[in-house]
């Protein structure tokens, strides 16, 4: 259909030019997600780090709206993190006389997977079966600890309620499906001290038994900053959500992917 510009009155021609507009639009974006899709895992990962989240907040004003937009950066997505996991870090102690009180020496983290009191470390912190283990909380509390298993490098304790103590307080982390976790993507660790950097590597090994899962587990996270992370930190998304744990396999600093965790909490409540 041929449009005669000059029959048209400038309304029309407005909304003509409204109209290719829009089209435009539409056919960009339809582009753009068709090519993102098509792109690399490489690529769309580094796009995703780079790119800023806009949010469009609207204001009422008298006689008037106002549209506020706040632009969130990576740092906002990280302070949020470790603000959300904090209180979910322990440290673990060891006091070989109990009567003494705690004091016997920071041996390594731990992080709280539910409210009634497990607790997950690495075998490589708790190597002693005769001491007394404690946990220490972020906000004081000091919990007397029972060693319920230890499986795949992963000790698991419980906290000891004892009669007429006071109830506990405890913050559980939320453990995401580590089976979700690509190369490259950020992270954070959170133990001694907060730390980013990225997942480097992952690490699979083979059923036993079964070969059409061979090479399809996941048995370590590797990550930029795992070698000057405290065992038994947790390793976070940029979500809040806890992929993995700091241990040591072979001398060497991994994360246990926390879909490990997760079955080795499930084996320990049926103890």
């Amino acid at each position: 259909m041929n449009v005669q510009m000059e029959h048209l009155n400038k309304t029309q021609i407005i909304l003509l030019a409204l109209l290719v507009s829009f089209v435009s639009s539409v056919a960009t974006g339809i582009v753009t997600v068709t090519l993102m899709q098509q792109a690399p895992t490489g690529v769309t990962q580094t796009i995703n780090r780079v790119v800023e989240r806009t949010i469009e907040k609207i204001i009422p004003v008298k006689g008037a709206t106002v549209t506020e937009t706040k632009i969130i950066k990576e740092e906002d997505f990280i302070v949020s993190a470790v603000a959300a996991n904090q209180n979910s870090v322990v440290k673990i102690t060891i006091n070989a006389d109990p009567g003494a009180g705690v004091g016997g020496g920071e041996i390594g983290n731990g992080i709280i997977l539910s409210e009634d009191g497990f607790i997950a470390t690495d075998s490589g912190t708790a190597t002693t079966i005769d001491q007394t283990y404690y946990a220490e909380t972020a906000d004081g509390q000091i919990i007397q600890l029972s060693r319920v298993s230890d499986k795949k490098g992963i000790t698991l304790f419980k906290a000891i309620v004892k009669e007429k103590s006071p109830p506990l307080k405890l913050t559980q982390v939320k453990l995401s499906d580590s089976d979700l976790v690509q190369v490259g993507q950020s992270m954070i660790s959170l133990g001694d001290a907060v730390a980013t950097g990225i997942v480097s590597g992952l690490v699979y090994e083979k059923a036993d038994g079964d070969p059409a899962t061979a090479s399809k587990i996941l048995s370590q996270i590797r990550t930029s900053t795992s070698q000057r992370d405290s065992l038994g930190s947790a390793v976070i998304n940029l979500d809040g959500n806890v992929i993995g744990m700091v241990a040591a396999r072979s001398g060497i600093r991994v994360a246990v992917p926390s879909n490990v965790i997760k079955d080795a909490l499930a084996e320990a409540r049926k103890i």
